[in-house]
């Protein structure tokens, strides 16, 4: 078996080339059902100002950010963009919204699964954790003991994606 990999040629420059520009099409459905829940509508019974904003558009607005691994304040700049482009009459969020509303709330965005198999790597390894008054244990002498870990991980060996953690 030979060790090296073969290189992948292009003959079909005009079908390569559609298919990069095809890469940044962005399509964006909207559900005119989601208009009339983007908004709160029932109080929480708790303390303070009710929520202006449903889960719905909170979470809308955490999964953009996910997905494109942007920061909130992009990310609500991105959100205003679409919906002027869409002519869509809301508000949206704030970064500050999205900062406080995303502790209580959990997006799961699914990971995508190779078909070919995986090789994975498995390591155990000890790691020390460095304290704050590290350079006092230097210089005056260890006071008391160091505090180590133990990690245990395992790596995909294709894409160096990390599989398991412990």
């Amino acid at each position: 078996m030979s060790e090296h990999k073969h290189k992948y040629r292009i003959r079909n420059w005009r079908a390569y080339d559609a298919a990069l520009v095809e890469r940044g099409s962005l399509t964006v459905w909207f559900d005119e059902a989601h208009r009339g829940r983007w908004y709160e509508t029932e109080r929480s019974g708790q303390r303070g100002a009710p929520r202006w904003y449903s889960d719905l558009a909170v979470q809308c607005g955490l999964v953009i950010r996910e997905v494109f691994h942007w920061p909130l304040r992009a990310t609500e700049g991105f959100m205003r963009s679409v919906i002027d482009l869409l002519g869509v009459a809301l508000t949206i969020p704030d970064h500050r919204t999205f900062s406080r509303r995303a502790a209580a709330l959990t997006v799961q965005i699914g990971r995508r699964v190779s078909q070919s198999p995986r090789h994975g790597v498995i390591d155990a390894t000890g790691l020390k954790v460095h304290g704050e008054d590290e350079w006092n244990r230097r210089r005056h002498g260890a006071r008391r003991r160091r505090t180590w870990r133990k990690l245990h991980v395992a790596v995909d060996a294709g894409n160096h994606e990390v599989i398991a953690a412990e």
